[in-house]
């Protein structure tokens, strides 16, 4: 197996809080970008979707899954998350 592959990662589930944050997401996506093999990553919030692109000889498939999903747990617990109740809008 050589050059360069791709893998997509559902956001949502990598980030696992009560809400799902498109700054956590963007950190997420920044990080994704630090592991060793990783040649870049495309994030899109809107779908929610995280693709990253790797060389297989520098990294095999399940350790990058591995490290994406450490990735998320670290990012989410790395802030406080609030929700406000909004009203008197209508």
């Amino acid at each position: 197996m050589t050059g360069r592959m791709d893998r997509e990662f559902d956001l949502p589930s990598l980030l696992p809080a009560t809400y799902y944050c498109t700054d956590c997401a963007e950190r997420l996506c920044e990080a994704a970008r630090g592991i060793e093999g990783v040649s870049g990553t495309n994030c899109s919030k809107e779908s929610g979707r995280l693709t990253v692109f790797y060389d297989p000889r520098l990294i095999d498939e399940t350790v990058l899954e591995r490290e994406v999903v450490r990735l998320g747990l670290e990012v989410v617990g790395a802030v406080e998350h609030a929700a406000y109740r909004l009203t008197g809008l209508d």
